[in-house]
């Protein structure tokens, strides 16, 4: 049965978090992007918190194309559909690497589920 602040599955509440882009990245010294390190690991101790307490965790991320700009070393971000669709399949890979290493550290293991918005 449904409990405020969640939907219950086997006994724990369902948590949906969502996560832009400015969250995963953040300004460096010179003008450019990185990754964020701190904001992740902070993300990953709250799933790993959740989780500890018995509740579900759902991690809805963008970011694929920020990544992919990173990976590929563009300082601008792109507005054509095509080069956005190919920066976020180059980047989505980093994504999910860094999302296993960190919660491979706590004894999480993650999975990816892609899904388009008529899903």
């Amino acid at each position: 049965m449904p409990q405020p602040g969640g939907r219950t599955l086997l006994g724990g509440k369902i948590h949906v978090i969502k996560v832009g882009t400015s969250s995963l990245l953040t300004n460096d010294e010179v003008g450019g992007q990185k990754v964020s390190l701190s904001n992740i690991s902070r993300l990953v101790e709250l799933i790993a918190s959740l989780r500890k307490s018995g509740d579900h965790v759902v991690l809805v991320s963008s970011g694929a194309v920020g990544m992919g700009c990173l990976k590929l070393g563009l300082s601008q971000r792109p507005t054509g559909p095509g080069v956005k669709q190919a920066l976020a399949a180059a980047g989505q890979s980093r994504l999910m690497r860094l999302y296993e290493d960190l919660f491979a550290v706590i004894g999480v293991n993650v999975a990816q589920l892609l899904i388009s918005r008529d899903d």
